[in-house]
């Protein structure tokens, strides 16, 4: 069946060509011995640049395979008809293609073919880079890069709904598994999503329902037809292992490994964050969770609990007594805010004996991969009809991390001061809108003389304790927005004493002028909104003259970190403690001056974790 038209018989392109020829005689006779303004080179060449688009772009189609051009170097003759696709890569026997869409992308529905000698149903196996994709929760490596394979997805094409709410982009003639799991590692998502053959999306969280058989999944690649690039309308998604992170499938078959911060016994990959330890309210067959359920595992282990919470669609799970499995999401009743040590979560999980799952009075909640849907919705108003609001903070602060939560209790986007590009790229959609537009919610600043700090209505100042804020500050400076400095970036040469002497002094500047200057302000300790948050989340919104919706703040806690914060570190911790007694006493002065500043506005003080040996804490 043919899949295009040939070029001497479409009008579209009979058109360009000569349009295209009609426009280079004009602008050639145009050139010749005369002078022409610049305003009338520019119009010559948008009309001659106009045809070229139309026949690359327009009457060109992708084939599904590199460069569109008239013959598929893996099947399609002349004609453009169809004759066997061949698979010419080890271990794999030849197949026949037959089904293609519009544009002649191969459906592998019913290709069959045959690895190491066991035949395995083609739209569940496809070569990958050399490896052979056999089965779900499989590490692969992709151009580099260690995946996980988390199977098809059902999506929806309404942004808000989609599977993967990150970045995206589409490519119909070179997209590739590679391609797009490249893009979405270097903007730092944990997931990568191709579909309909050439889309690629990103996101932190998968927030869909897994179809019911990979065979939905079933268009290749538009550059490599031995790859499979999601279906209409599924996606196949990938998690990406993160650098440095252990290899633990082999040692314990195809379940996700993930690192379960502080509630664990070995260091491992983080796909489900660990929550909380609360203790166990209600009944004991009844569900933990308000309208939750329960579901019975002999063999349960917190991937198995996790995983069969988000395929039901719930954003947490809770386990007990090492084999129940509870799934919910937060309530008014039940919001972590009765959270003990985890300690007291020390019942290993009758299926793996690596981690705990909670006790008989305890239980351990971890975040699955579904994201809650109550505070998915964000919106940006029209200009003019915002107060401006500053999030004003020292950088290594927390304000991009506030900024998430803001957004996600408002349902308002925030803006920026700054045109940052990666975090437009990871959601902040108000990023690139002129910051005094007043059609945000809050805006991010860093500046703090007194101009930029009397063009607001109002600050939320974010102070943190400034060993840790320097420090961040500096693990930004060299490894970006997630990574770290490395040990030699302390110590080699006079650097990190230079950085400490200048970051410390500008930590002090901004909390001492913001305090002065602001015409409303509202303190928010870091250190404070990460271990009581709801209460402070509140005080926000109220201060941006914003509604309190119970439902979008506990959304906001239920997926309190997204994608913003930095990692913990893996291999790369420092050995040694960066600040010298030197650094310290000035530090310690600094600290002082804010903390007298606080007292004398009638803020609220500093938490006296700061520096212990502080003698001035009014």
């Amino acid at each position: 069946m043919p899949i295009r038209v040939e070029r001497h018989r479409s009008f579209l392109g009979w058109f360009a060509r000569v349009l295209q020829r009609t426009l280079a005689r004009v602008l050639q006779r145009t050139l010749v011995g005369r002078r022409t303004s610049p305003f009338r080179l520019f119009v010559m060449a948008s009309l001659l640049g106009l045809p070229i688009y139309i026949l690359f772009f327009v009457y060109i189609p992708s084939n599904g395979m590199e460069g569109g051009d008239k013959r598929n170097s893996r099947g399609l003759d002349e004609n453009m008809e169809w004759k066997a696709v061949q698979w010419e890569r080890p271990g794999i026997r030849t197949g026949v293609g037959p089904d293609t869409d519009r544009l002649g992308r191969v459906l592998m529905k019913d290709v069959r073919v045959k690895h190491n000698n066991t035949s395995i149903d083609g739209n569940r196996t496809v070569a990958l880079n050399g490896d052979i994709q056999t089965t779900k929760q499989t590490v692969k490596n992709i151009n580099g890069i260690s995946v996980l394979y988390m199977g098809c997805y059902e999506d929806v094409a309404i942004r808000a709904r989609r599977a993967l709410k990150g970045a995206y982009f589409a490519d119909s003639r070179k997209m590739t598994n590679g391609r797009c799991i490249s893009y979405c590692k270097s903007k730092s998502y944990s997931y990568a999503g191709m579909e309909f053959s050439s889309e690629c999306y990103c996101g932190e969280a998968i927030t869909a329902s897994s179809a019911p058989t990979d065979s939905h999944c079933n268009m290749t690649c538009a550059a490599d037809v031995t790859q499979i690039c999601g279906g209409a309308p599924y996606i196949s998604i990938y998690q990406i292992k993160r650098a440095g992170a252990p290899d633990q499938s082999e040692k314990r078959g195809d379940t996700p490994r993930f690192r379960i911060g502080g509630h664990q016994r070995e260091d491992r990959e983080r796909s489900y964050d660990f929550r909380a330890c609360v203790p166990v309210r209600g009944e004991e067959d009844e569900s933990i969770f308000p309208d939750g359920i329960v579901i019975g595992q002999p063999s349960m282990s917190v991937a198995s609990c996790a995983n069969s919470c988000g395929h039901n669609g719930h954003p947490l799970a809770g386990m007990t007594q090492g084999t129940k499995c509870h799934c919910g999401r937060l309530t008014v009743v039940f919001n972590l805010q009765d959270a003990v040590d985890n300690s007291h979560c020390n019942t290993p999980c009758i299926g793996d004996g690596t981690a705990n799952c909670g006790s008989q009075e305890y239980v351990s909640v971890y975040q699955t991969l579904h994201q809650d849907e109550r505070c998915s919705n964000t919106v940006m108003m029209k200009p003019g009809t915002m107060p401006l609001i500053a999030v004003a903070s020292f950088p290594g602060s927390g304000n991009t991390w506030v900024r998430y939560l803001i957004e996600r209790a408002t349902g308002i986007y925030t803006g920026s001061y700054y045109d940052d590009g990666d975090l437009y790229n990871k959601g902040f959609r108000g990023e690139r809108e002129q910051w005094h537009k007043r059609n945000t919610v809050a805006v991010k600043t860093h500046r703090f003389d007194k101009e930029h700090i009397s063009e607001f209505d109002g600050v939320i100042l974010i102070i943190r304790d400034p060993y840790k804020a320097i420090m961040s500050e500096h693990n930004r400076k060299f490894g970006g927005h997630t990574g770290y400095a490395t040990e030699k970036h302390y110590l080699q040469g006079t650097e990190w004493i230079d950085f400490v002497t200048g970051k410390s002094r500008t930590w002090t500047n901004t909390a001492l002028n913001f305090l002065q200057y602001s015409k409303k302000l509202l303190v928010i300790h870091y250190e404070e909104l990460k271990s009581n948050m709801k209460p402070n989340l509140e005080k926000m919104v109220r201060f941006l003259d914003q509604p309190v919706d119970n439902d979008r703040i506990l959304c906001a806690m239920s997926s309190p970190v997204g994608r913003y914060k930095r990692p913990p570190p893996k291999g790369t911790a420092l050995t040694f403690d960066p600040y010298t007694d030197e650094m310290k006493e000035f530090v310690t002065l600094y600290i002082k001056a804010v903390s007298m500043a606080l007292h004398i506005t009638n803020q609220t003080r500093l938490p006296e974790t700061y520096n212990p040996h502080l003698a001035f804490f009014p």
